[in-house]
């Protein structure tokens, strides 16, 4: 099974709404690179419907998260070349020093 997990830090947290009212909560999380040298990299998160207005009330800037799921490459083509794209379905869970931790699957 293909499974992956990223352990970071989340930076920032928005919330808006479509015109049908359905929740879209967008994440900046921070992940540490594998080598010290290299830089740290962002990862933008989406969560939608009542899962995202759950993380969004769940989640603070600072708070220590591991978003973990399955990762998958789409292929697209265009008329002059074909390209990887990298999808992804996460489930997200917050890690906090009290060790209580709340879960919020997409």
């Amino acid at each position: 099974m293909n499974t992956c997990a990223f352990q970071g830090i989340l930076l920032e947290k928005s919330l808006r709404y479509t015109q049908e009212r359905r929740a879209i909560a967008e994440f900046v999380v921070e992940i540490n690179p594998l080598r010290e040298e290299d830089p740290r990299e962002n990862l933008k998160a989406i969560y939608w419907g009542e899962n995202g207005e759950k993380a969004h009330n769940a989640l603070q800037a600072g708070d220590q998260l591991i978003l973990q799921g399955q990762l998958r490459i789409n292929k697209v083509t265009h008329k002059t070349a074909t390209r990887n794209m990298w999808s992804s379905r996460l489930a997200l869970s917050l890690i906090r020093s009290t060790d209580s931790t709340v879960q919020i699957n997409q």
